[in-house]
């Protein structure tokens, strides 16, 4: 699963990603990037510690805090 976010859209080269999608880290002037895996599960996991902690991805929150700009079906763009 990879996730990714920007401040700029001009940034994004393909080789900058953060694979940590967790809610109370997503900055609110940055791009993110749900991949196939997030948009059609409403899973994501977070590494704590070395743990992988899976949890049902609060798209609700993220409808709130960020638009949805792209969507075609396997990946979601927000800003």
């Amino acid at each position: 699963m990879q996730n990714w976010y920007f401040t700029d859209a001009g940034d994004i080269s393909g080789s900058q990603y953060v694979t940590d999608i967790y809610p109370l880290l997503i900055r609110k002037a940055t791009f993110l990037v749900l991949g196939d895996t997030t948009v059609h599960s409403d899973r994501a996991a977070a590494y704590v510690d070395g743990d992988v902690i899976d949890y049902r991805y609060p798209f609700k929150v993220l409808d709130q805090n960020k638009n949805l700009v792209f969507n075609n079906g396997s990946t979601e763009i927000y800003k």
